[in-house]
């Protein structure tokens, strides 16, 4: 048997004092039938039972099976301390994992002390600039059509490895440090990445926003930087999220832009597996003619 020692506490930092320290045996077969040999006998053994001292502590002396002397191998322990005080059951501990106690002891089973949690630095809300420079918009554009749409609709992924792409022309100067789009059918932990791309097929800025609620979420532009005019490419890609899109009045329209022997104007590119800025191109591929994804509903503002 191997000797074993701890101290516990309740759940106000005091010592867990007559309370009831519980050791439970466990196994990945849970049909298994525990056996330990005492006086040369096999005899049934299911875990053991301490009351804690007034300091919270083990009973000097306390000993126990280790898990090594346990039938079937591979059997490991469980903690419980907890008290009933009155008609209720007042909970302290209970272990995480598997416990093993083996060897001769004494094996001090007080729990350690858990880990600070890390400070979470909040980044200052990005100023407007002052002063600002004539002839430039921090208000605001929707992307592709740059005034407010008369109709929405739903926007879905267009596949896995596939970026969705609109170009449109931007008439003015703006300066834009975030984009903020409307979550539908949101998805926890999962992203909707969402980039401009400038006339030249290279990415102008970029931003990751979070799919954990519905409704309006922004997302920071990296970088913030003044758009100069002339034409851009709206490019966004997400996994299985729905987001609010122009409405399906623009099917026709896109069609009437891709059509003719001129550019294409809507359809989707070749991408990367996964949905964050890192597996953007930071060169736009040749966009392919489709109109099965309508163009997200995507606001950037300064």
């Amino acid at each position: 048997m191997v000797e074993i020692k701890g101290k516990f506490t309740d759940g106000e930092g005091k010592p867990a004092a007559g309370a009831c320290f519980r050791l439970t045996l466990g196994h990945d077969d849970p049909d298994a039938e525990f056996k330990v040999f005492e006086d040369g006998e096999e005899v049934d053994y299911s875990g053991d039972i301490f009351v804690l001292g007034s300091g919270g502590e083990l009973p000097s002396g306390a000993c126990v099976w280790g898990t090594d002397e346990i039938h079937p191998a591979g059997s490991h322990y469980s903690i419980e301390v907890g008290k009933i005080v009155g008609m209720h059951s007042r909970h302290y501990y209970s272990s995480k994992g598997r416990v093993e106690i083996t060897g001769t002891g004494p094996v001090d089973l007080t729990p350690l002390p858990e880990p600070e949690p890390e400070a979470v630095v909040l980044k200052p809300p990005r100023q407007m600039p002052s002063p600002r420079k004539l002839g430039t918009n921090y208000r605001g554009f929707y992307a592709g059509v740059i005034h407010c749409p008369p109709t929405i609709g739903t926007c879905t992924s267009p596949g896995e490895g596939k970026l969705s792409a609109f170009t449109f022309t931007l008439p003015f100067r703006a300066a834009v440090s975030c984009v903020s789009i409307i979550m539908v059918v949101p998805r926890e932990g999962r992203h909707v990445v969402v980039a401009l791309y400038d006339t030249n097929g290279k990415r102008a800025c970029a931003a990751s926003i979070a799919a954990e609620k519905a409704g309006v979420c922004t997302g920071l532009l990296e970088p913030a930087l003044t758009l100069n005019p002339g034409e851009y490419t709206l490019v966004w890609a997400m996994d299985n999220i729905e987001v609010q899109g122009l409405g399906n009045d623009y099917r026709e329209q896109l069609q009437l832009m891709n059509g003719g022997e001129g550019g294409v104007v809507a359809g989707v590119v070749a991408g990367s597996r996964g949905c964050d800025i890192g597996t953007l191109p930071e060169q736009l591929g040749k966009i392919i003619p489709s109109t099965s994804c309508l163009p997200i509903l995507a606001y950037f503002k300064f």
